[in-house]
């Protein structure tokens, strides 16, 4: 499965009342990210990570206006060539997925499951946080078992 990013946008014009996010936080779906003045909301659509605040409080909008950039959860599959001596990551484990020319850009997750084949590393991976950049296919990457 891909992760899908988007900007969320408003349905309704008018002036915020509230902001109820930070960029890079994980919302769940329905949480309520925008409040209006007329009272209406703008909820999270999904599971996800807010990447881009890109309102404020007392600011006025017209209908259709980005509010914020957004990532929806999801589960994503590497398959990573290694040496002999690797090996599998345990589910649960955290781990840092980052470019390796730009190391800000990049994500973390948790391992759902990770088999080790014919020096092929096979990570399922639940996306946790991202980069407000997301990684482009392609994209030379490291991987980083995290400790806690």
């Amino acid at each position: 499965m891909r992760s899908r990013s988007y900007k969320l946008l408003t349905s309704t014009k008018g002036r915020i009342n509230d902001v109820f996010f930070q960029a890079g936080q994980q919302v769940r779906k329905g949480d309520i990210l925008v409040k209006f003045a007329d009272q209406s909301f703008l909820v999270a659509p999904a599971h996800g990570i807010v990447t881009q605040r890109l309102v404020e409080t007392g600011e006025y909008l017209q209908g259709g206006v980005a509010v914020a950039s957004f990532v929806e959860l999801s589960s994503v599959r590497l398959q990573l060539a290694t040496d002999n001596h690797a090996s599998a990551l345990h589910p649960g484990q955290l781990v840092q997925v980052q470019s390796r020319d730009q190391p800000n850009q990049g994500m973390t997750a948790s391992v759902v499951a990770s088999t080790l084949e014919d020096e092929l590393l096979t990570l399922d991976l639940r996306l946790r946080t991202s980069s407000p950049e997301p990684l482009e296919a392609g994209t030379p990457i490291q991987v980083h078992a995290l400790q806690f």
